[in-house]
């Protein structure tokens, strides 16, 4: 966009529409019921397939029924370590002290001892590869001081993420009373984790992740529980569990390309079944389905908007978020874009401003397929009035 566009559009009045353009090839991807996809029939109790650029749920089976989780706990035990990583409050070199209470808390183990020493990057592998709920709660105990202040911070965390039907008891999945969640719910997990904190998936994704105390007696090789990383094309992660509530159960993500979901099995009656129902639902969504980035989060969208009364004339407005649009394929439509702006933009104006809006739409109905807020690339404060004085003379007398 010419610098003079901004100028011009400036003075115009309200609200400016910038004319619609039509983005060839692109197709808007609906919201299908499972009664549109008879043929994906599943073992599993309760499913979801997710979109993970949009979130929209693309196939559902009991996707509210509240389940145990078995050991796709840990993926929420996951993020808040790596919150914790990122806020400054712990440090993936950290030595974490196992308790007793982690020694013999039994299922799933990578043999912590009462007292010993392990970096947190190791008791993170022993979580994300081979399931330790041993791991987890000395991860949980590191991190909150105590397994129940944990399980506060984790039932704190699935609220503020909108997860309604989700309940933690504990850090690591074993079957205990009022501990349950969703396939929707844990979709939801399972996409904030893949846009917000993609270095868990690092993690996940890893199949053979080599030895724990390598050279001593208590050698321990950590052996990836969800085989789809190995065997599915894309796959990344996140977790398996398996219990005697919760049958066999897999949150599998997949990305190809900047196509991405998420899908979540509970319920399966065994680990073959339930890598075989997500399976079924990656390979629906792979085969029908197409994701198209339009903006990455912190992408000039509007270049040079102006500004009155500023320090400085000109800003530039950015995506607000990371913004995509997932497509049908073979139904290759036009989408159109359609961009609004703040025309009147007057100093001071704040970092992270919103002032405008990107949305796409259906170019058939004109529906709505999403829409990122368009804010200020930085901080603008106002000019003085001397500033104003001599920037008045420079345009009476430009010369």
């Amino acid at each position: 966009m010419p610098k003079s566009f901004g100028r011009i559009v400036a003075k115009a009045g309200i609200l400016f529409l910038l004319q619609v353009v039509l983005l060839p090839g692109l197709a808007v991807a609906q919201e299908p019921g499972p009664t549109e996809i008879p043929e994906l029939e599943l073992t599993a109790q309760s499913a979801v397939l997710m979109d993970g650029m949009t979130g929209r749920i693309i196939y559902a089976k009991n996707p509210d029924e509240r389940r145990a989780p078995a050991s796709m706990t840990k993926i929420m035990t996951l993020l808040l370590g790596f919150e914790a990583i990122r806020a400054g409050k712990a440090d993936l070199e950290d030595m974490v002290v196992a308790s007793r209470r982690a020694k013999e808390l039994g299922g799933s183990t990578i043999f912590l001892d009462a007292d010993e020493e392990m970096s947190l990057e190791d008791i993170i592998k022993g979580i994300a590869i081979s399931s330790g709920n041993d791991a987890s709660l000395a991860l949980a105990e590191h991190i909150a001081g105590s397994e129940e202040k944990f399980v506060e911070m984790m039932n704190a965390r699935a609220k503020e993420l909108g997860m309604k039907n989700t309940q933690f008891m504990n850090s690591h999945g074993l079957d205990e009373d009022g501990h349950y969640t969703s396939a929707r719910d844990l979709a939801i997990l399972g996409r904030y984790i893949t846009q917000e904190y993609p270095e868990i998936l690092e993690y996940t994704k890893i199949y053979d992740g080599g030895f724990l105390r390598k050279g001593t007696p208590a050698e321990f090789r950590l052996w990836n529980t969800n085989k789809l990383v190995r065997f599915y094309q894309g796959v990344d992660g996140l977790k398996t569990g398996s219990t005697a509530r919760a049958g066999s159960c897999v949150t599998a993500t997949a990305k190809r390309g900047e196509t991405r979901f998420i899908a979540v099995v509970m319920g399966a009656p065994s680990s073959k079944d339930h890598r075989a129902d997500a399976t079924k639902l990656l390979d629906y969504g792979f085969a029908n389905y197409v994701s198209v980035l339009v903006a990455e989060r912190g992408q000039v969208v509007v270049p040079e908007v102006r500004v009155f009364k500023g320090q400085k004339e000109n800003l530039d407005l950015v995506a607000a978020d990371r913004f995509g649009v997932t497509v049908a394929k073979g139904k290759e439509d036009a989408l159109k874009k359609k961009l609004t702006v703040q025309e009147v933009i007057t100093a001071p104006v704040r970092k992270g401003q919103v002032l405008g809006s990107l949305e796409i739409q259906d170019s058939e109905t004109s529906q709505a397929l999403g829409k990122v807020d368009l804010v200020a690339s930085e901080g603008i404060e106002r000019a003085g009035l001397l500033t104003l004085f001599w920037r008045m003379v420079n345009r009476m007398f430009p010369f």
